[in-house]
């Protein structure tokens, strides 16, 4: 009879420390996952700033080099944005 209560016993800590450790998993990934959305909201509007500085000096220098040359990814003339 001992031997099954030691059992037992040890099958009730396994149980709780894997319980444990589930809810610490999961309340670090929360955190994690919180402090992501800070981070995408700070550098999402500077990202798209820079692609679109980046995309009109590409255009500035196509316009330059080449005439009536159509930009397919803003659908702009090259020859427009030189005016």
């Amino acid at each position: 009879m001992r031997q099954f209560d030691y059992w037992a016993s040890a099958e009730i800590a396994q149980q709780q420390r894997q319980s444990a450790a589930h809810v610490e998993r999961a309340l670090l990934i929360r955190e994690a996952l919180a402090g992501q959305r800070g981070r995408i909201n700070f550098y999402q509007p500077l990202f798209i700033s820079v692609g679109k500085r980046l995309e009109k000096f590409g255009a500035n220098i196509q316009a330059r080099y080449s005439e009536n040359l159509e930009i397919g990814h803003s659908g702009t003339l090259a020859s427009q944005i030189a005016r």
